[in-house]
């Protein structure tokens, strides 16, 4: 998740004061996710340009590697919670339609969820935190899935010189018995397989061929 993805889902659970201005803010974001006396020198005090290209290119390495020692994640969740019912659905609707996390977000969790996602946005851009790739694999046709559990599309991969299933980019190790050991046996056979072992213990409730 890049900043300006954050900052655009998180501003309307600002007063109208500060989420109708980019630059107020991207200012509230980093007031609140730091930690700075009343005499100390605050990095964010910028040129409204500055702050509004923040917003819209979400470029914020120089910022984010002089708050990175700062941080505190306690404004910033607190502000997110004391946000409206609807503000925090909606952040928590967009979050997980984004896929932006594998936690579990809703409306009582999106507060602390997306302190998580802001904190991580700006260890990567300081360069203290490696950037996860969320969202590299590809996503085709052949590899969509639907979720048993859900009814919702999922993106599934074999890779077999990992002999893993990446279920939306988390990766399933495949039972070693499960492994394709020859060139007779397909690259199906551990796929198919390794799904059902997946679904089985997600489930819990045996799944096979005549179950999924």
């Amino acid at each position: 998740m890049k900043f300006n993805e954050l900052a655009s889902l998180v501003k309307p659970c600002f007063n109208h004061g500060i989420a109708k201005s980019k630059a107020k803010t991207v200012k509230k974001m980093f007031e609140l996710i730091t930690s700075y006396g009343p005499n100390d020198e605050k990095p964010y005090d910028l040129a409204e340009v500055t702050l509004r290209n923040y917003f819209n290119n979400g470029k914020i390495n120089d910022l984010a590697s002089k708050v990175w020692n700062r941080l505190d994640r306690t404004g910033f969740e607190q502000a997110i919670e004391e946000a409206s019912d609807d503000a925090r659905t909606t952040l928590a609707t967009s979050i997980k339609n984004g896929r932006y996390t594998t936690k579990r977000v809703d409306r009582g969790t999106v507060a602390h969820v997306c302190t998580d996602l802001f904190i991580e946005i700006i260890g990567e851009a300081a360069g203290q935190i490696a950037p996860k790739n969320k969202k590299s694999f590809p996503r085709t046709d052949r590899e969509s899935k639907i979720d048993i559990r859900t009814g919702q599309h999922q993106s599934i991969e074999y890779i077999k010189d990992k002999n893993v299933i990446r279920v939306d980019g988390v990766d399933h190790p495949i039972s070693p018995e499960l492994a394709d050991g020859g060139s007779s046996m397909t690259s199906e056979l551990p796929y198919r397989s390794a799904l059902y072992e997946i679904y089985t213990v997600k489930l819990g409730k045996k799944i096979n061929n005549r179950r999924l």
